[in-house]
């Protein structure tokens, strides 16, 4: 089919639709191709220096052979590409999920590309309300409170100097060097260290060979790094130490008692009234870890009766998403992507199978929450994205750079998803509510 498009003939073949794809054949004529061109040299004429010619003067067609017709080609396809393949897109009424792919098959006499399009994801769902799910609750158990005891005793512990031998869990202060392979590897002046049973820093067996040592004691011994090592070089290799004993502190935990339910805040004045908050506390996170479980399940159990039909380009740039994230999130470490895919012992390829299986994984769920919410007349309310965007707002990582009045679309698709989830919680518990779906307004109260 031709169309007029600015004057412009603009020729477009569609193909079949194969996995959810289709690829668009386009012919773009000489005409357009050179009023990009055109476009391209009055941007690089600006900024490009012709000899015998003052800047910004040169005539295109000096212009052209001082910077070859090719490149002058490439510049324009830069914006005529995306305009071609938009235009197309559009005479041919598709809705593309992701941005299409594009080939250059011809540059000259005629410009022909390529597009594959990606269509929306076909998610048919199967007997959903058939899911009966059941939380796994509990009551609060006499030791899970005294576990939570102990770690604020731990929290409120104190150092105290000590004069015996050293015993796993104490704080000591040592002076220590090491040598591998002839070169040093530790070279400690008066460092408080840590002797934990079972640790592998600085090496594994080096607290346990402190085990018994007296402070003033001079202590020399020998351990070997495992096979595994990070450090290819220092992998199975022997390592002497000379390690002396300066001074020792234990751990004092204080009693459980009325000062020590005082020292923890928040209005509590008494140990009855810190277990009674520690009580409060371990059943919400019960009952939260009930309400996780349940989704995890409710989720699991909808892609199980649910069939989908994705466009592999729209996991490509899933699994492209995904990565980036990974590879964002470690920049603000300063640790690159390759150096952690090399640090898992995995190779490359493998790393991103791996990523493209979990960005399916995940995009499946979010395709099928959406399928729900449109089964089941799930809708949101301003009042109710509003007031998660005023929450949101509140948290401590949020941004404050963070255009909200642009995150307004991507609140509601989350509200809508949890909804969409709530509602097979619902559906999924022995007694499901007694008005049946698409009976009401469909709004979440």
């Amino acid at each position: 089919m031709r169309v007029l498009w600015g004057g412009y003939r603009l020729k477009v073949t569609r193909g079949d639709v194969v996995a959810r794809e289709t690829i668009l054949h386009i012919e773009v004529e000489p005409a357009r191709i050179d009023r990009h061109m055109q476009q391209a040299y009055l941007k690089l004429l600006q900024r490009t220096k012709v000899p015998g010619f003052r800047p910004g003067k040169a005539p295109r067609s000096v212009f052209e052979r001082f910077v070859g017709r090719e490149y002058l080609v490439e510049q324009a396809l830069e914006s005529l590409v995306p305009e071609a393949v938009a235009e197309a897109v559009k005479q041919e009424s598709i809705e593309p999920a992701t941005t299409p792919r594009v080939n250059v098959i011809e540059r000259e006499p005629v410009l022909k590309l390529e597009a594959t399009v990606a269509l929306a994801s076909e998610v048919t769902l199967g007997d959903y309300k058939s899911i009966r799910l059941e939380a796994n609750t509990g009551a609060v158990t006499e030791e899970q409170i005294n576990q939570a005891m102990e770690r604020i005793r731990e929290g409120h512990a104190t150092w105290q100097p000590v004069e015996r031998e050293l015993i796993l869990g104490d704080l000591a202060t040592i002076t220590a060097t090491g040598t591998a392979e002839g070169k040093q590897i530790m070279n400690a002046s008066s460092t408080e260290f840590l002797a934990i049973d079972g640790s592998t820093y600085p090496i594994k067996g080096f607290s346990e060979s402190l085990a018994g040592q007296k402070p003033g004691e001079i202590r020399e011994f020998s351990l070997s790094f495992p096979d595994d090592y990070k450090n290819k070089d220092l992998a199975g290799k022997p390592a002497q130490f000379k390690v002396t004993l300066n001074s020792l502190k234990e751990k004092v935990l204080p009693q459980a008692d009325d000062e020590l339910a005082k020292s923890v805040g928040d209005g509590i004045q008494t140990l009855a009234d810190l277990r009674k908050r520690i009580v409060e506390s371990l059943e919400a996170e019960i009952k939260e870890s009930a309400r996780r479980s349940l989704e995890r399940q409710a989720t699991d159990a909808l892609l199980a009766c649910t069939t989908f039909d994705i466009a592999p380009s729209i996991i490509d740039h899933e699994t492209d998403h995904l990565l980036y994230d990974q590879q964002q999130a470690l920049a603000r470490y300063r640790v690159p992507l390759s150096a952690y895919i090399e640090s898992t012992g995995k190779k490359p390829e493998d790393f991103v199978e791996e990523a493209r299986t979990g960005a399916t994984d995940r995009l499946k769920r979010l395709l099928v929450l959406e399928k729900l919410a449109d089964a089941e007349g799930v809708t949101v309310t301003d009042e109710q994205v509003n007031a998660e965007i005023e929450r949101l707002k509140t948290q401590p990582d949020a941004q404050q750079t963070t255009d909200w009045d642009s995150a307004q679309d991507t609140v509601r698709r989350l509200l809508r998803r949890q909804a969409a989830l709530d509602r097979t919680i619902e559906i999924a518990q022995k007694n499901p509510p007694a008005t049946p779906a698409g009976s009401g307004t469909g709004e979440q109260k």
